[in-house]
C-alpha cells in the first residue's frame, strides 16, 4: 500500500544525499579513528538523516539561538530546543556546551574520546576548530596531529585563520579566535603569526 509519509521521507533522504554536505556544511570526519565528525549547523530536517547515516549517538552543539543558529543566509535558524528534541527522538544524546569554558572543553574531550560524536557550531570553523584542536592536543588520539603546529595546519583546512592573522591581525583577538587557538598551544599573536607563515 502506498504511504505518502514513506514517500516524503524517501524524497527528503534522496535530496539530502544529493547535497554535498562536506562542501556546503563544512562536514568532515575528525582523524581520530573514533567515528567523530565536525561540521556547520545543519538544517533541522537534514539533522536526523545525517546523524543516522554516520552512526552518530552524541551531538555537541557550540552555537546559540537566533542568527547563530544557522549556517547559510537562506537557511532558517535552528533553535537549540528543536535540535535537542530531534536528537532525543532518535535516542541520541544532545549537549549544548560552550567552546570558551574550560570545564566544557573537558566534557567535549571526554565525549569525543568515547566516539560516535558530531561537534558543530554555526560554520564548523572557529569554535569547532578550537574544540577539536583542544581535544586533539589534550587526548592525542592521532600521533600526526599531536603538537600545536600540526593542529594549526589541520584547523586551517576548515577556517580562515592563516589569512586573518596575516591580513587583519587585530581581528584575531583573544576573545574569539586566539582564545580558541590557545586550547591547542598557541601562545600569543606572535606565535599565531609564526604558525600562519610556516609551510
Amino acid at each position: 500500500m502506498f504511504n505518502l509519509l514513506d514517500f516524503q521521507s524517501f524524497s527528503v533522504l534522496e535530496s539530502a544525499l544529493a547535497i554535498d554536505i562536506e562542501k556546503k556544511f563544512n562536514f568532515h570526519k575528525i582523524p581520530d579513528n573514533k567515528n567523530n565528525y565536525r561540521c556547520a549547523q545543519l538544517p533541522i530536517d537534514l539533522c536526523p538523516l545525517v546523524w543516522k547515516n554516520h552512526g552518530i549517538d552524541k551531538v555537541i552543539r557550540l552555537n546559540w539561538d537566533g542568527e547563530d543558529g544557522k549556517h547559510h543566509e537562506n537557511q532558517s535558524p535552528v533553535s537549540i530546543s528543536d535540535e535537542r528534541d530531534a536528537a532525543i527522538n532518535l535516542g541520541i544524546e544532545f549537549y549544548k556546551l560552550s567552546s570558551d569554558d574550560p570545564v566544557d572543553q573537558e566534557k567535549i574531550n571526554s565525549l569525543l574520546s568515547s566516539g560516535n560524536c558530531l561537534v558543530h557550531c554555526a560554520h564548523g570553523a572557529d569554535r569547532t576548530g578550537g574544540a577539536v584542536g583542544g581535544y586533539l592536543f589534550k587526548k592525542k588520539p592521532n600521533p600526526s596531529l599531536s603538537d600545536t603546529d600540526q593542529i594549526w595546519k589541520y584547523s586551517n583546512q576548515y577556517n580562515g585563520w592563516n589569512k586573518m592573522v596575516q591580513s587583519d591581525p587585530d581581528k584575531f583577538d583573544d576573545k574569539c579566535y586566539l582564545g580558541q587557538a590557545k586550547k591547542f598551544g598557541v601562545e600569543d599573536m606572535d606565535h599565531a603569526l609564526k604558525l600562519s607563515r610556516s609551510k
